[in-house]
């Protein structure tokens, strides 16, 4: 189980320093983001029975939603304020998170499981968090891989313009 979190952990740090490590952009949310999509997964599988894939989709597109609407909000912003906005985002989470009786209070959801469905990916059990470990690896990598082309992209040297000097790169038109 602490193998497993490690690699999340990971996968989460390299998402994190496309933010922070490429353009430079403090931001707080990103843990937030991740909270959104584990309690989706969690609520969805506890309270209404649904099958890992589809948990897995809707969490990603709730996440996505919420992150879309908190960027409208934060695109306009300096540096001081961006920090402020994602702060105040992670903390205004975790109280609605907190007091509302359907993610658990102030425990969490507890005691997920995957019954009625045996729990399965691409036709392997997932009992143990073992089970785990070799899947999220497989994730690790891939977004490993994602952040590294992203970074080495044009994209990427636009991220480190902005890292280096955001007023030299916005007056090159990026």
């Amino acid at each position: 189980n602490y193998l497993d979190q490690i690699v999340i952990m990971a996968t989460l740090g390299l998402a994190l320093n496309l933010l922070l490590g490429y353009a430079g952009q403090v931001s707080v949310a990103s843990a937030a983001f991740a909270a959104i999509g584990g309690y989706t997964m969690g609520y969805a599988v506890t309270r209404h029975n649904m099958s890992f894939l589809w948990t897995i989709l809707i969490s990603i597109a709730i996440s996505l939603a919420i992150g879309a609407l908190l960027a409208l909000v934060a695109m306009r912003l300096s540096i001081e304020y961006l920090i402020l906005l994602t702060l105040a985002f992670g903390n205004v989470l975790l109280g609605v998170f907190n007091s509302l009786d359907q993610f658990g209070g102030t425990y969490g959801i507890i005691q997920i499981n995957a019954a009625p469905h045996e729990l399965k990916v691409f036709g392997l059990r997932m009992d143990r968090p073992s089970d785990w470990l070799w899947p999220l690896l497989v994730v690790l990598v891939i977004t490993y891989l994602i952040c590294w082309r992203i970074g080495e992209s044009a994209y990427g040297r636009m991220l480190k313009g902005i890292r280096e000097d955001a007023v030299a790169t916005r007056s090159l038109g990026k």
